[in-house]
């Protein structure tokens, strides 16, 4: 079991690519904003992860995440990865009460 799916267990996993895409209005004109992050280094990475989620989720309209299976995979993946690595998990992407 633990040769065919380690690797999608975050407790044996480690995170070396993140990507996400937003919409950004400018010019009374949506423009669609890509940013991935690799490296390494797991730490480092979560943490730029996060520098870069905090503006887009302190601004007072309304955010969501989409994507597949975000809710029940990813995010979950990457909070138990910000625990491992002593990284305090912020409250936009707790979802455990939901």
């Amino acid at each position: 079991y633990y040769e065919q799916r380690a690797g999608v267990m975050a407790e044996f996993a480690k995170v070396i690519c993140v990507s996400l895409a937003y919409f950004r209005k400018q010019d009374n004109e949506y423009q669609l904003r890509v940013k991935s992050l690799s490296g390494d280094a797991e730490a480092v990475l979560l943490r730029d992860l996060l520098n870069t989620l905090q503006p887009l989720m302190s601004t007072p309209s309304r955010r969501s995440f989409t994507g597949h299976n975000i809710r029940e995979f990813d995010i979950p993946f990457l909070c138990r990865r910000l625990l491992i690595n002593g990284i305090a998990i912020p409250s936009y992407l707790d979802f455990q009460h939901m």
